[in-house]
């Protein structure tokens, strides 16, 4: 049936392109291919590889003069999961093998839709759009909402955006539905009385203040509620972010309240925050050489605490790029410290580095806070404007606490190490 649905929607999509005009549609897409390699000195861990491919086809359509529409769809494989000896499974699309190689389970029949909106521009003749439907959501670093876009199925949200937008003043509002708490119901939505809507939603407030040069500062409040546990973590903050001469800067802080959850009809409330600062400088006469450094940090539980917890809620980030590369640290329950350069040989080619060095906020059970450190070589190179290359090894050293893993998130004992190394291609048209 999920195959069916796919096979109509692309019909559709076809039979839309050919009925607007050249000028009302563009269609673009993506194909990105990852392979992938991580080994683990841990006695028993054996080296792991696999190659990971994204494809992506997107039509924009203008309707009329404020409105668009927008529908990407998406498919996300790793390559010889649809698993036959002879090679047939890739024309059968065997629906009943799945890989987990990776730490992003990917099923062999794996397309859906990723996107899939209608925005209505200029409302009430006012800088006001509202984008209404499925799609992306990303503000500031990523740290709390990000459309992981690492993440070879990355994220996407079923909302209602309602935005305002002008040179010095930007605000967003938006409500979403993380899940339905009936889908899976046989019985009809409108006459089902039998079972508690409890649903689990996302909804937040985002201001972004332009009117000072060359900075920006984001103000938000966001609502993370599920219904069926009783969950309603609220999260408030404030980011800068900006450049001065040829120095850049950039701060977070979030505090979060409310009630994380009812544990025998005892609400355990939420008390948590977190901290992130970075800051670099750009020696432009050395290949544009920049050198930077940074520290984060979020609150852990403490053990006496059972009536709260304290432990910071990460939300729906992409924390892939912003504390290592082999994401076994969130912001959460963490300190992190990082010296980090890069430069731009050529037009075309980026290389950098990065050291970190991680600790728990509260110590473990055996009362040790070391998380070890990383060091992470890239290298960027665009082969052409829509086609780019990228080339990173990465090495995680396991500290004395508990809780280090390697990028396919198998445990990495005291004094080991584990290496990841990726290629990845992208092209986009």
């Amino acid at each position: 049936m999920r195959r069916c649905g796919f096979v109509v929607v692309l019909l559709s999509l076809v039979f839309f392109i050919a009925e607007a005009s050249a000028s009302d549609v563009k269609l673009g897409g993506e194909i990105r291919v990852r392979g992938e390699s991580v080994s683990n000195n841990t006695t028993g861990a054996k080296s792991q590889e696999q190659i990971i491919q994204r494809t992506r086809l997107n039509v924009d359509a203008k309707i009329d003069e404020k409105t668009k529409a927008y529908i990407q769809i998406q498919d996300s494989r790793a390559w010889g999961s649809d698993g036959t000896s002879d090679g047939t499974g890739t024309a059968q699309d065997n629906a009943s093998t799945s890989t987990t190689t990776s730490t992003t389970t990917v099923n062999s029949e794996s397309t859906d839709i990723k996107q899939a909106y209608v925005q209505f521009d200029g409302i009430a003749e006012q800088p006001l759009s509202l984008k209404l439907g499925r799609q992306v959501m990303a503000y500031g670093d990523h740290r709390l909402i990000g459309g992981f876009e690492w993440s070879n199925n990355a994220r996407s949200f079923d909302a209602l955006k309602l935005m305002y937008n002008t040179d010095t003043f930007g605000m967003d509002l938006f409500y979403s539905k993380i899940k339905e708490s009936v889908t899976n119901d046989t019985t009809d939505f409108k006459t089902n009385g039998t079972t508690d809507d409890k649903d689990y939603t996302f909804t937040g407030l985002y201001a972004i203040i332009k009117a000072i040069q060359n900075n920006t500062i984001d103000i938000y409040a966001l609502q993370d509620k599920n219904d069926s546990t009783d969950r309603s973590v609220l999260t408030y903050g404030a980011r800068l972010n900006g450049k001065f001469a040829d120095a850049d800067y950039t701060a977070e802080y979030a505090l979060q309240g409310g009630d994380n959850m009812k544990s025998g009809g005892t609400t355990i409330s939420q008390e948590s925050n977190a901290l992130a600062v970075k800051a670099g400088y750009t020696l432009k006469a050395i290949m544009g050489l920049r050198i930077g450094a940074e520290y984060d940090t979020a609150t852990g539980d403490k053990s006496s605490t059972s009536d709260k917890i304290e432990s910071f809620q990460n939300l729906y980030p992409t924390n892939h790029p912003l504390y290592g590369f082999t994401d076994d640290i969130s912001w959460s329950n963490m300190s992190a410290m990082s010296l980090n350069a890069g430069l731009k040989p050529t037009e075309t080619l980026w290389i950098g580095a990065e050291y970190w060095k991680y600790s728990l906020a509260e110590k473990d059970a055996n009362n040790k806070d070391d998380l070890g450190s990383e060091i992470n070589i890239m290298a960027r190179q665009s082969l052409s404007s829509n086609v780019k290359c990228e080339l990173s090894w990465v090495r995680r050293s396991a500290g004395e606490a508990s809780g280090t893993s390697d990028y396919y998130a198998r445990t990495i004992d005291k004094d080991k190490t584990s290496d990841f190394v990726y290629l990845q291609i992208n092209a986009a048209f």
